[in-house]
């Protein structure tokens, strides 16, 4: 995961990269948080690439479960092209 999150700092440098408790993506803040301590995990990596997906693709906001549902399957299929 460190090799992985050391490539996407550089080759997404207007998006921060933070340790987090959770992996996610702040719009506010324009940062995808990380869980370090999640890094065995197998889907760590899918993770950050989930919330990198969020940040291409602009996610902000949602207004009813319908359109997260969309917006989280958005991500995935970002994640997979980024990958």
């Amino acid at each position: 995961m460190k090799d992985l999150l050391a490539r996407l700092i550089i080759d997404y440098p207007n998006i921060l990269f933070k340790q987090g408790k959770d992996f996610s993506w702040s719009p506010k803040d324009q940062t995808v948080f990380y869980n370090f301590s999640d890094t065995d995990n197998k889907n760590a990596e899918w993770s950050l690439l989930h919330e990198l997906g969020h940040a291409n693709l602009n996610h902000n906001t949602y207004s009813t479960d319908i359109e997260l549902v969309k917006l989280e399957c958005d991500a995935w299929e970002k994640a997979k092209q980024i990958s």
